[in-house]
């Protein structure tokens, strides 16, 4: 048998510099996508509360503007249409929390009416969102 003549090769280091700059600028991007609130339609101002029960949101989110513009899961609703938005929402369970978010500067009278017209709709747990962060809960 003939030999042949090898040549023996360096074995280069792996280098993990980049994979690392890959991994944090990965988890640099889920821990800031993660972090950010969806943009509301309109802008509201929330009274301010110094007492008040913390709450998750509850499945029907309703926000009030201060010219009485009414968004009743992120689609906006006027007139009749809101009565009928309400009947659906709680055709389903009656018992679903709505979760209301009206401005400051809303009429308050405004605000009576919309309640009326859950209570109307079948709405039984209100919950209305304050600007320290608790809510009041009206059963």
């Amino acid at each position: 048998m003939t030999e042949f003549n090898r040549t023996t090769r360096k074995l280069r280091a792996i280098s993990m510099v980049s994979l690392i700059d890959i991994v944090f600028t990965i988890i640099l991007f889920f821990l800031v996508a993660g972090h950010l609130e969806k943009a509301s339609i309109i802008d509201v101002e929330l009274p301010h509360a110094d007492a008040g029960q913390r709450l998750d949101e509850g499945p029907i989110v309703t926000t009030l503007g201060k010219y009485g513009e009414v968004i009743i899961n992120d689609e906006i609703y006027e007139g009749r249409a809101i009565d009928t938005a309400l009947k659906k929402e709680f055709a389903v369970n009656p018992e679903r929390v709505i979760t209301i978010k009206a401005d400051k500067n809303l009429e308050a009278n405004k605000l009576v009416d919309f309640l009326e017209q859950v209570r109307a709709a079948g709405g039984k747990n209100l919950s209305l969102v304050t600007d320290s962060g608790t809510e009041k809960v009206i059963r």
